[in-house]
């Protein structure tokens, strides 16, 4: 499952944030980072149908149960939390309201959001997954919950199931950045089965001395786990990552900065916010590799074979033959930016 969160201040589209195709709801809005990173999210909902698809909590699998129950808390307690759409926003007594359909909890949102403050952080999660218009793939998040939480760190954050071999790694730009053109797994609807979707992510190495040989080494290794062996063929690594829309990479840790600027933060009080025009990329959608999320400790590798020939896993890849669309919902609104 590919998922993000998304933490910081709500932005509104200007001419509202409800769109409408036939029959089908899309609610948007963005949430921003800081003065140069920005992520937009999005709800698309049908209408409610008479019988609605859940999974239990105790690992019973997927049941039926009727939509008219679907606000019933005996009803809610036993469906696990993966079937639920949340929000604290016009909650009462510090609970959060539990939905079961996507378009219950875009009308409640559509009542509440106005009550969220220009201040107020906003935590948003749900799911990554990429639509395809024309010849090109888009990202698209999908919103799961909604919570405002004055406590959570701003960042815009992915966690990606990727897949690659050892010719997916570009090593052109080293000094700035290694490029992995690895794909995601998801679902494709033309298809009506799981298929590999090309995705390009980066590793900024700009920020790194290449003079400290604690850093050099700390690169070494990266580049090892990106880059596996010809006799592994694909393999399987989770990481978490970093979104950027605008001209912001990352907010990196004090050891990652160049010496220059660490020394200003260390001996002459400068914060760290002053110094980002120097750890900016080119104003364009960026994923950034930040860490892997599961280390092999026998190994001490990030990822782990598939044990299949590489024909086979590319015999799986989704192919832009002609611009048709994975959702036509999705189709339109990719192109769409309300906030612009």
């Amino acid at each position: 499952m590919n998922t993000f969160r998304f933490v910081g201040k709500l932005v509104k589209a200007k001419n509202g944030s409800i769109t409408e195709r036939g029959n089908c709801k899309i609610l948007k809005f963005g949430i921003r980072q800081n003065e140069n990173n920005i992520g937009f999210v999005q709800l698309t909902a049908l209408p409610i149908r008479d019988k609605l698809y859940v999974c239990g909590n105790k690992g019973e699998g997927r049941f039926i149960i009727n939509s008219e129950k679907r606000f019933d808390e005996e009803v809610l307690k036993n469906i696990s939390y993966a079937s639920k759409y949340t929000t604290n926003i016009g909650a009462f007594g510090g609970k959060d309201l539990e939905f079961l359909t996507p378009m219950d909890l875009l009308e409640h949102l559509q009542m509440n959001l106005s009550t969220v403050s220009k201040e107020d952080i906003v935590v948003v999660t749900g799911n990554y997954v990429l639509s395809e218009y024309k010849g090109k793939y888009y990202n698209n998040f999908e919103i799961k919950s909604v919570r405002v939480d004055n406590t959570a760190l701003p960042q815009l954050t992915l966690r990606l199931d990727l897949f690659y071999n050892n010719k997916s790694l570009d090593m052109s730009d080293a000094k700035n950045r290694m490029i992995l053109n690895a794909y995601i797994e998801q679902y494709s609807r033309q298809d009506k089965k799981k298929e590999y979707y090309p995705l390009t992510t980066q590793f900024n190495t700009s920020n790194y001395d290449f003079k400290n040989a604690i850093q050099v080494e700390k690169l070494k290794y990266r580049k090892a786990n990106l880059n596996p062996k010809p006799e592994e063929g694909f393999v399987k690594s989770t990481w978490e990552c970093q979104y950027v829309r605008g001209a912001q990479l990352i907010t990196p840790p004090l050891e990652s900065l160049p010496k220059e600027i660490r020394f200003e933060i260390e001996n002459a009080g400068r914060e760290l916010k002053e110094y980002m025009t120097k750890v900016v990329g080119e104003a364009k959608e960026i994923i950034c590799l930040i860490r892997p999320d599961n280390l092999n400790t026998d190994k001490n590798q990030v990822y782990e074979p598939l044990n299949i020939a590489d024909e086979d896993f590319l015999s799986n890849v989704n192919i832009i033959e002609t611009p048709q669309t994975i959702d036509n919902v999705a189709k339109e609104n990719a192109m769409e930016n309300p906030f612009n």
